[in-house]
């Protein structure tokens, strides 16, 4: 006869196959299981500073570091002391555009590279609605383009730059030498005022501030940060808030910009 000790072991043992029995299914249906899976809040983004210069070359920096060493830089082959500059993803690829205004009247282009290496792609001829140019941008649809001898803007339909939709200005612009597309509106840098007035696409005034470094040069739009990279006449690169606070400035070391652009790469 069992002891009270081996009693007390067997009713043990017999619990544990009872409750593994009670686990098991009651019929031959899927069991699902629930896994939780814990994923990077904040992923690197690398984002990236183009900068279209008075030595006709264009830099690319990299934005955390923009004193620090090039990524890229190659020779677009132009002359003039001004023009913008933008780049574009198409078909998985980058490509930059860049505003020539050439030596004299009747000049002016508006010319494609390969992003990566300058290979030359495209150029148009914009000298019949542009005396000029110097902002450009993409929004997406249509090129805008910014003239500072008439003071006005063109929006262009990329299937042929070579011909102006429309045209409209702003109260009070003067010379405009960079343009920005936030996602909804576009941006103007005028270096004849120095200001920057956000507007939209019909040259209706939403907001404008002093810049008060002087002579704007260039624009572009950070859509990570939601922040406006302005260029001045003087070799430096601000950031700005859209209503007009300073976050920092650096100096250009790459020469004079004329132009910039920004982008970013997703892990």
């Amino acid at each position: 006869m069992l002891n009270k000790k081996y009693k007390i072991y067997f009713a043990f043992i017999l619990f544990l196959i009872f409750f593994q029995v009670a686990l098991l299914p009651i019929s031959n249906s899927e069991v699902s299981y629930l896994a939780t899976v814990f994923l990077n809040p904040n992923p690197k983004i690398e984002e990236y500073i183009w900068i279209f210069s008075s030595d006709d070359f264009i830099h690319k920096l990299n934005k955390s570091d923009l004193m620090g060493p090039e990524l890229l830089a190659w020779d677009t082959g132009t002359g003039f002391i001004m023009g913008g500059c933008e780049l574009r993803i198409e078909d998985g690829n980058e490509y930059i555009y860049i505003i020539d205004s050439g030596p004299g009247i009747n000049s002016d282009k508006l010319i494609k590279f390969y992003a990566n290496n300058g290979t030359e792609l495209s150029r148009w001829d914009i000298s019949d609605y542009s005396e000029n140019a110097q902002g450009l941008v993409w929004n997406g649809s249509r090129w805008f383009i910014a003239d500072s001898r008439d003071a006005m803007i063109y929006q262009v339909d990329p299937s042929n730059p070579t011909i102006a939709e429309r045209s409209f200005s702003y109260s009070g612009q003067k010379s405009c030498g960079g343009l920005a597309w936030d996602g909804r509106n576009l941006w103007a840098a005028d270096y004849g005022n120095d200001k920057l007035y956000q507007i939209d696409i019909y040259g209706n005034i939403l907001l404008s501030w002093n810049f008060i470094p002087l002579n704007p040069s260039g624009a572009t739009f950070d859509d990570v940060s939601g922040n406006l990279w302005i260029a001045d006449r003087s070799g430096y690169l601000h950031e700005y808030t859209m209503n007009g606070t300073l976050v920092n400035s650096w100096l250009a070391t790459r020469t004079f910009p004329k132009g910039i652009a920004y982008s970013h790469d997703f892990p």
